[in-house]
């Protein structure tokens, strides 16, 4: 079933809201802050200020997939240490994912589901002897989004060289 432009662009224009929504400080219409499950959240910002500085996300869109991106400072002997690292970085996709719906349904008064498309991609990269940045992201197929066709798809450049080549001799 094809959706129309104005029904995507309501899609992508909510979505880009509830992600604008999840600023590190942000506050819900009852006054209380909004919780996402980061790891920003479950620390005290003056016992533990050095324990996480920077954690946030952010979203794209190509075509009909949302690609969420995560990114976080983290401790390197948590890195090394933690044999379940990979599933807490998967578990923070998915509770930015679900804050996303809610946060849609809130907006948009309609619901919106998402489904994964990929595996997790997850680097990280040393900052210095003491912290690593992780960076992590994953595609997520909306579901009611129809994909559009490349733009070349149908674009053979051979075949286009050879006509243009032909009408240049023909023309000696």
């Amino acid at each position: 079933m094809p959706i129309d432009n104005k029904k995507k662009y309501e899609i992508f224009r909510g979505l880009a809201q509830a992600a604008a929504d999840g600023y590190d400080g942000a506050y819900d219409s009852d006054g209380k802050s909004i919780k996402i499950g980061l790891r920003r959240e479950k620390r005290d910002p003056v016992l533990e200020r050095e324990r996480v500085l920077m954690d946030g996300f952010n979203i794209s869109f190509h075509g009909d997939l949302v690609c969420v991106k995560y990114h976080s400072e983290i401790l390197l002997k948590e890195l090394h240490q933690s044999n379940r690292f990979e599933s807490e970085v998967e578990q923070s996709i998915a509770d930015i994912v679900q804050f996303l719906q809610k946060r849609y349904k809130e907006i948009t008064g309609k619901g919106i589901r998402m489904s994964p498309f990929d595996e997790v991609d997850i680097q990280a990269e040393s900052m210095n002897r003491i912290r690593s940045w992780i960076r992590a992201k994953r595609h997520f197929k909306v579901t009611g989004l129809k994909k559009e066709p490349e733009i070349f798809e149908e674009f053979d450049p051979e075949t286009k060289i050879r006509n243009i080549t032909k009408k240049f001799l023909s023309l000696r």
